[in-house]
């Protein structure tokens, strides 16, 4: 409150305050929210939805097996190579192999749906340097046994596949909350957008989609010597 009264801010004139959903700012007992109404009874509570349709997404992947399995996966990979010896080496594959800029790993997050479209797409254009970079610690005494695991798991087409996927959802997906919390948006427009999302990733379950996606892992897969396992023989 101290803050809002420093750059000479009125509270009698708050028509509405709108929070992320964490209990510190919305909780009814103690929470921002109640000392705002507690100095002004008309500025009304009205909770964030852009984060709610985030929230959404988190919880779906968390309901999919296959989405957690995904997930979790990364997450390991992303810790593993936190370590400043692991960094430093994946950094130095992407030298290697000509990378225009470094891209640095992103940490998944369950409170920013951009976090995870940067991290998947970052994995998904560094996968070659993360291979490597894998392989080569698979020598480290200290390292090894989960270097083997993680690049057993990474190294595989229905990882590569996972990644192009969801890299295609969450790149559709991440420019939504930005536009639902535009100050000019109308809730026709806000609207249009959600179908539009919706959509736009429903038609993701085509069969065109569906070899669009497979014709884009397959030359990686070559490139980074994966090799192509049959939708069949997957599913099995």
């Amino acid at each position: 409150m101290t803050g809002l009264r420093h750059p000479g801010i009125d509270i009698s004139s708050c028509i509405s305050q709108c929070y992320d959903g964490a209990y510190v700012l919305r909780g009814h007992l103690s929470g921002v929210r109640k000392r705002v109404n507690d100095l002004n009874l008309a500025a009304i509570y009205m909770y964030f939805h852009a984060n709610q349709l985030n929230l959404v997404f988190v919880d779906t992947c968390k309901k999919v097996d296959h989405a957690a399995s995904f997930f979790s996966l990364l997450d390991c990979v992303y810790i593993f190579l936190l370590s400043s010896v692991a960094h430093s080496l994946i950094m130095a594959k992407q030298k290697e192999l000509h990378f225009r800029r470094e891209i640095q790993l992103k940490k998944l997050s369950d409170t920013r749906m951009s976090c995870r479209y940067t991290s998947i797409k970052g994995v998904l254009t560094t996968l070659q340097a993360h291979l490597f970079s894998l392989e080569e610690l698979t020598e480290d005494i200290t390292k090894s046994i989960e270097a083997r695991r993680l690049l057993l798991q990474v190294c595989s087409f229905q990882f590569l596949l996972s990644l192009i996927l969801f890299e295609h959802i969450f790149f559709i997906s991440n420019n939504l909350p930005t536009l639902l919390q535009s100050e000019k948006i109308s809730y026709a427009a806000a609207a249009s957008c959600i179908k539009g999302t919706m959509l736009t990733i429903a038609n993701l379950r085509s069969d065109h989609e569906w070899s669009q996606i497979w014709a884009q892992a397959v030359p990686m897969a070559e490139k980074c010597s994966i090799t192509v396992t049959p939708l069949r023989q997957m599913q099995q």
